[in-house]
Parts: structure tokens; C-alpha cells; sequence
């Protein structure tokens, strides 16, 4: 396989059901895909009720084995104006073309949280998604997700947090 790079521009929307928490963040990138894997850097500004800031994320993902499974590794440093952390997401993925257009996945994993000024959190995610290509340049999709949160400091589970997320990527 020969290194193909592409740049993308990626808008996501999300919604925290318990705490009714309206978020987005408007991010541009680039990927590189070898056959290593898949390299993703990117750089996003962020809001939602609480807090405004921007973050710096790097993505690698595996190629696929068994036909459509791969693990990945997300890591994010985040400056938010009610705290900055470091972050970082290891999973396992699944995802299969169920034609030209539409696409499915499954991102389950487990994401350390370092806050710089508050307790370490371990969160349990479940990531659900479809996704739908309007052209060869642009994909929308759509995820649920299913997280629950453990305090390192405390030693203590926080409760179940469904959210939900509407994104645009455009890769030019």
C-alpha cells in the first residue's frame, strides 16, 4: 500500500442526556493512512453551557484483522476555560461498509482522564454508530454512547451517561 494523505475539516455536535449538556467543537486535520495504519492529527475548538476552549487530538488505528476489527488509540490535550486535562482513549473498534453509502461501527474502550487540577477519572465507554456518505468528500454520522466513570482518587463508579452525537467530516 502506497501512504495516501488527505486533510479534513470535522464539525461534531453532542448532547449529555443526564446533565443536559449541549456541546460542539469545529476541528481541521490530516490523515495519513500506511500499512502500518491509520494516522490521524487534529486541531479543534470547542464550546458547550459550561465552558469554551480548543484541543490538539492524535488517532492511530490499526490495520483491520479479522476482516472488521482494529484497536485504537486516541489521545487528546485539552485547555478549557474551566480546567485543562490530557486525555487518552484505548479500544477496541469495529466497523463494516454495509454498502457505498452507509457504514456501521462499535468504538468500545476505556479513556484516563488527567485533569491538571482535579481528580483522575477512568471512563467505560460504548460508542454506536452509523454513518452515511453524501459524496466521495463528505460523511455524516450519527453515535450513541453508553459511559460510566470511576474516580481514581475515590474509588468510586459515577452514574450511567448516554449521550448522543450528530457529525460532518469533509476530506479534501
Amino acid at each position: 500500500m502506497t501512504d495516501e494523505i488527505s486533510f479534513f475539516v470535522k464539525n461534531e455536535a453532542s448532547y449529555s442526556i443526564p446533565d443536559k449538556n449541549f456541546g460542539d467543537y469545529l476541528g481541521r486535520g490530516v490523515k495519513i493512512q500506511k500499512s502500518s495504519g491509520i494516522y490521524e492529527g487534529m486541531f479543534a475548538v470547542k464550546f458547550n453551557k459550561e465552558s469554551e476552549g480548543v484541543f490538539a487530538e492524535l488517532k492511530y488505528t490499526t490495520p483491520k484483522f479479522f476482516k472488521d476489527f482494529a484497536f485504537e488509540s486516541r489521545s487528546r490535550l485539552q485547555y478549557e476555560s474551566t480546567g485543562s486535562s490530557f486525555n487518552t482513549r484505548l479500544a477496541a473498534k469495529y466497523s463494516k461498509n454495509i454498502n457505498s453509502k452507509f457504514n456501521i461501527y462499535e468504538i468500545a474502550g476505556s479513556t484516563l482522564k488527567i485533569p491538571f487540577k482535579a481528580d483522575k477519572k477512568n471512563t467505560l465507554s460504548s460508542i454506536t454508530g452509523i454513518g452515511y456518505n453524501i459524496n466521495s468528500n463528505t460523511n455524516i454520522y450519527a453515535e450513541g454512547e453508553f459511559s460510566k466513570t470511576y474516580n481514581l482518587k475515590t474509588n468510586e463508579w459515577g452514574d450511567f451517561s448516554p449521550a448522543v452525537y450528530l457529525g460532518i467530516k469533509y476530506t479534501f
